[in-house]
């Protein structure tokens, strides 16, 4: 009996479909709760952070250029669409260097994003004429169940991941 290998081609194209759509949903579940581990450092006393500071150098990883943390931005909020100031914003959140970026950085992102269209992010004028942005493939991933856990966690725990 011969190899059917259309067949087979097919299958495993469509596990690569389901592998990419997990893959995504993961990726975001790590920028939000990646989010949130780095708000909850900075309220930590520094004896704490002392404590937590290799936890949070592999969470964090190694610094990586304006296009990873825009990237980062955009699974983190991988339902809205975002404009240049928003995405600054959530870097400036997490603690993302600009150096001595006299605009902040919002001309960087601008150009960044300008040049991830179309074949990474998608764009789309809003409200004002301002662009906005989403990462292609990202739509309809929705996550807080990890983060949220490790929130209780974290409650029940006394403060203590």
């Amino acid at each position: 009996m011969a190899l059917d290998y259309y067949k087979i081609f097919v299958e495993m194209g469509e596990r690569h479909i389901e592998l990419t759509k997990q893959q995504k949903t993961v990726e975001v579940e790590l920028a939000k709760l990646t989010e949130t581990i780095q708000h909850i450092f900075k309220m930590l006393t520094p004896a704490q952070q002392r404590k937590a500071q290799k936890v949070i150098e592999r969470i964090e990883g190694p610094k990586g250029g304006l296009k990873q943390g825009v990237v980062m931005a955009l699974r983190a909020s991988s339902n809205d669409w975002l404009t240049p100031p928003q995405i600054r914003d959530y870097l400036k959140n997490i603690g993302f260097d600009f150096g001595t970026s006299g605009s902040g950085g919002l001309a960087s992102i601008g150009t960044t994003l300008k040049r991830m269209v179309p074949e990474e992010v998608e764009a789309k004028t809003v409200n004002g004429g301002q662009m906005a942005y989403k990462l292609r493939g990202y739509s309809e991933i929705t996550v807080g169940d990890t983060v949220l856990t490790f929130l209780e966690k974290l409650q029940n725990l006394g403060g203590t991941p």
